[in-house]
């Protein structure tokens, strides 16, 4: 289960221990226990990228204002340049309280992907 209660089965792991040791802990098992291992963490984690980019979009008042694409951690948006400190600041504090620890935001402006400079509002 992830912080936010986001479930998920696994079958193989309702087997009795017996059944287990009797197939010698096959391939699938293995599979099912680590899968089963790193649900929490990765679903929490998929849980705060969703989370953080509905904040963000809620924030996104100007129509030219525009969440571009998240990659793995990282989220694009483009913006105008009247309102790129506004968007840096709503970004930085786009993961607070999602969960009971804090959660560090690094924010970079620039033109594009390669030219970016770290924002520190």
């Amino acid at each position: 289960e992830s912080y936010h209660g986001r479930r998920r089965n696994f079958p193989l792991m309702q087997l009795s221990p017996s059944t287990i040791r009797g197939a010698g802990l096959s391939k699938d098992v293995q599979d099912n226990i680590r899968a089963a291992l790193n649900m929490p963490i990765q679903a929490t984690a998929a849980d705060v990228m969703k989370i953080a980019m509905i904040r963000i979009s809620a924030q996104l008042l100007d129509r030219h204002d525009i969440m571009v694409l998240s990659v793995h951690d990282e989220i694009v948006i483009e913006c105008q340049e009247a309102t790129k400190y506004r968007v840096a600041e709503a970004c930085s504090q786009m993961t607070k309280h999602i969960l009971p620890v804090e959660l560090p935001v690094e924010v970079s402006i620039g033109p594009n992907w390669a030219d970016q400079t770290p924002w520190r509002g």
